[in-house]
């Protein structure tokens, strides 16, 4: 907290999966004020370490792994809610208590109850740790409703604090030898960025020609580009079908993707190309500012 000016709040704060720091971050960084994210890498780590061994099989493993990121993948509030009761029946849940031995059950039986209480026990450990306490700080339902640049890892942290270790050296260092070190490290990262983001600007990406792009090519980061041509393509791929006779896409937009990324969606391209509007307003332009 002493490192930020009175007033001044970070925007979105990501964590690993150490308790004690997710609460010191709670207590010290008001919600109203600072967005928070569950790294989840970390998550899925977890539930490799502590689950993975409760299925013997490795294809059932695979299916829940892959039922636990739908769930965290949900885009809406309701799709969770299907989404953790499938996944729920899907293994077995039995309301979260232990499934009961048949008396007189044969062999194959008495495994297969066996089988179906550990992958109770996996689930119990997901929605336990995870999903139930912490899905607003993993679920995209919810992580997607502000700005995070679709950034829900803390890889890009841990990368930074191992440049800085690496500029600092071995830890018989002074305070002053780490203070001056990391100076130099972060002057040394600003410089990259900056030196790559004026060779990006002044480069066009392949396939970004166009009308649709010329107020934003030598303005944004070509992943900002790239993120914004696979919206437009979306939309294009919709157009051609109603051209063609075909019954477009009928899903409801969640204006998730212009919450988390700042750009407009396919939704948003349509209606506003329909009403002969500009796609790129002031607002929007200063979003992409993120993306520099």
């Amino acid at each position: 907290m002493k490192l930020f000016r009175p007033g001044v709040w970070p925007s979105v704060i990501g964590t690993d999966c150490e308790l004690a720091l997710m609460k010191a971050v709670e207590k010290h960084f008001p919600a109203i004020k600072t967005k928070r994210i569950l790294c989840f890498w970390h998550v899925v780590k977890n539930l490799v370490v502590n689950c993975k061994d409760l299925f013997p099989i490795q294809e059932r493993w695979e299916e829940f792994e892959r039922w636990f990121c739908d769930v965290v993948f949900s885009k809406t509030k309701e799709e969770y809610a299907d989404t953790l009761a499938e996944f729920k029946e899907e293994f077995n849940w039995n309301d979260g208590k232990p499934h009961q031995v048949t008396a007189g059950a044969s062999t194959e039986e008495l495994q297969d109850t066996v089988d179906r209480d550990m992958e109770r026990q996996a689930l119990v450990y997901a929605l336990g740790q995870w999903l139930v306490p912490y899905h607003h700080l993993l679920v995209h339902a919810w992580v997607d409703q502000f700005f995070n640049g679709g950034i829900t890892v803390t890889s890009r942290g841990e990368g930074a604090h191992r440049v800085i270790k690496q500029w600092i050296g071995p830890p018989s260092q002074d305070l002053d030898q780490v203070w001056e070190a990391t100076k130099l490290a972060v002057d040394d990262q600003l410089n990259e960025i900056s030196t790559t983001s004026a060779r990006k600007h002044q480069t066009t990406p392949v396939g970004l020609l166009g009308q649709f792009y010329y107020l934003l090519i030598g303005k944004i980061s070509h992943f900002g580009l790239y993120k914004l041509q696979k919206q437009y393509a979306l939309y294009c791929q919709q157009a051609r079908r109603e051209a063609e006779g075909e019954r477009g896409d009928d899903s409801i937009c969640t204006g998730n993707f212009h919450k988390s990324m700042g750009m407009p969606c396919w939704h948003v391209i349509k209606e506003r190309l329909a009403q002969n509007q500009g796609i790129f307003d002031c607002k929007f332009k200063d979003k992409l500012n993120n993306f520099l």
